[in-house]
């Protein structure tokens, strides 16, 4: 086999490009990459360039025959593509280097252009809007923001606005709002506002009060502490208001929204938490709070609710869960702040369940509970109430309790209908105290078919464990802990000490694309580099055990950041 087997195209003008093929084409081209793949089956896998050369004839002539290029998908379908784009844009989180959905799709191709053109909703979204002061932001540069925005508010015709407000520093005489009034004159078309400023900053906001009937999403953070008191109105009178969320430094900070109408609601604040929850908002499904004291709290029942998700900054958890019932709640998410662990949370829980009612039980399918830094005890009592459950993210729980999870066939099943699992390993849980034959145990016995059991007399679905998730707090308590999962143990006199020390000392500080604190500076060497492959392939490996094969997946375990 020769580089020149390698069948030539049929369609050389149609290659990366984005014209769909005429019909009588068709069926060329498939017989094209079908001849392609009959030669690659042949070529020996030592042929490494024939092979990459006959998978990309492959690859670029199927991408000829996607559907996407052939099917003629109405204006109409496009604009909706567009929309949803648009939608999931997050404002919150959006900086100065984002490029906002519009000027993405715009610059795909000429029919995207002139799609995304006549698509009003995908110019809602404005790009963000930053005002420091003038002597950083010339008034050629304001003048040229200001431009840019209008061109936006042009296109988007009359849709809802969607746009990030970003003011660094106080308002004063020498803050451009330029590109921003232009945008407050807009203020009856407000649909999704993001506001990252000072607490003095945003009275300048005071004008559009009463002017807000199409906002439906407020995203307020404070950047830094006021020493007095300020009240916020101007959102009070927002008619179609129902997602706020209200984070940063809001000591001294008294918001009026209008609660009754409110169905999320998110702050950092216990006091704003308290002043939305004295009103028992009749709405309200999603409360996303950090707690810092709850002495004040009386008992609200809220019915609306299906989302809970608390950050508790000390212990207050017996006095605060008890306190909420929440009678068709679907998600509960609770977390400490590292060295706040309450143990009595499970007991709170339990109480705040059997308040709730039996619906309670019935309804919630999720349940997160983090903070624990050695491991969970009891948590199995409360899991017992919870037979819905569905997804468990929690501190990993002792041997005990993972052992009530496993299944059996002659008693109840603890969470029958459990389908995703995830248990997480502190820091300080040591290597002797890792569960590790209770979690092999409940890997074999929970991940197969769904099975049934015979308990108290009735059959008992349940569920086939389809993930369960393990994540450790470093990389090195991943690897060890990780080994003894997977049994594996050094052979007595072996080479892995050696391979280890070059493995995670020597090798992973000279890799290229190493891009840890020490090496990312330093002019790249690959001398050192071809020493240490030079050490591996003088070690002679006697004992296959030797050497653990596993695939460790990093990721970061995402929790909002107040």
């Amino acid at each position: 086999m020769t580089k020149t087997q390698i069948p030539e195209s049929p369609v050389p003008h149609l290659l990366d490009t984005n014209y769909a093929p005429p019909d009588e084409d068709i069926l060329i081209v498939q017989e094209a990459i079908e001849t392609a793949q009959s030669l690659l089956e042949q070529v020996g896998t030592a042929e490494n360039d024939n092979r990459r050369g006959l998978a990309s004839f492959i690859r670029r002539h199927q991408a000829v025959l996607s559907p996407i290029r052939r099917c003629k998908l109405p204006q109409e379908m496009w604009t909706n593509i567009f929309f949803l784009v648009a939608s999931v844009y997050d404002l919150v989180h959006a900086t100065e280097g984002d490029l906002v959905p519009a000027a993405v799709l715009s610059r795909v191709c000429r029919s995207w252009r002139a799609c995304a053109l006549e698509s009003p909703q995908l110019w809602a979204t404005l790009p963000i809007i930053r005002l420091p002061n003038a002597g950083s932001l010339n008034a050629t540069k304001a003048m040229r923001q200001r431009t840019g925005i209008l061109e936006y508010l042009s296109r988007s015709d009359n849709a809802p606005l969607r746009f990030r407000l970003s003011i660094p520093l106080p308002i004063a005489h020498d803050i451009d709002t330029t590109p921003f009034d232009v945008v407050a004159q807009q203020a009856e078309r407000w649909g999704e506002v993001a506001i990252s400023a000072m607490i003095t900053s945003l009275l300048f906001l005071n004008d559009v009060e009463g002017r807000l009937p199409l906002l439906e999403r407020l995203a307020i953070n404070i950047t830094a502490k006021t020493p007095d008191s300020v009240n916020i109105d101007m959102f009070a009178d927002a008619p179609r208001l129902r997602h706020v969320s209200l984070t940063g430094s809001l000591d001294g900070v008294s918001v009026l929204l209008p609660t009754d109408q409110l169905v999320s609601f998110k702050t950092s604040s216990t006091t704003l938490c308290l002043q939305v929850l004295s009103t028992i908002p009749p709405l309200l499904e999603t409360l996303d709070v950090i707690c810092a004291d709850a002495q004040l709290l009386r008992s609200v029942t809220l019915r609306s609710l299906t989302s809970l998700k608390v950050q508790f900054q000390s212990g207050p958890a017996d006095f605060l869960l008890p306190r909420l019932p929440v009678p068709h709640i679907r998600v509960i998410d609770i977390s400490f702040k590292k060295g706040c662990w309450d143990q009595q949370v499970l007991g709170a829980l339990a109480k705040q369940l059997i308040i709730s009612g039996p619906t309670a039980f019935s309804t919630l399918s999720t349940l997160r509970l983090h903070g624990c830094e050695q491991l969970l005890e009891g948590v199995a009592a409360l899991l017992s109430l919870t037979k819905a459950i569905e997804s468990l993210d929690i501190s990993i729980p002792s041997s005990k309790d993972i052992t009530k999870m496993m299944y059996t066939d002659d008693d109840v099943t603890l969470l029958p209908r459990l389908k995703s699992c995830t248990f997480v390993i502190s820091k300080n849980i040591q290597d002797q105290d890792f569960p590790v034959e209770a979690l092999n145990l409940l890997a074999s016995s929970r991940c197969d078919q769904p099975r049934s059991s015979a308990g108290t007399g009735s059959v008992q679905e349940v569920a086939r464990l389809e993930q369960l998730c393990i994540q450790f707090a470093t990389h090195k308590q991943a690897r060890r802990q990780w080994a003894a999962l997977e049994g594996w143990k050094e052979s007595e006199g072996s080479q892995s000490s050696t391979l280890r020390e070059l493995r995670w000392q020597s090798l992973h500080q000279e890799l290229p694309l190493d891009t840890t604190a020490i090496n990312a500076d330093k002019e790249y060497n690959a001398t050192p580099l071809k020493k240490i492959l030079d050490e591996l392939e003088q070690l002679t490996i006697t004992d296959g055990s030797d050497i653990l094969v596993s695939s460790l997946y990093p990721y970061k375990y995402d929790r909002a950041d107040y």
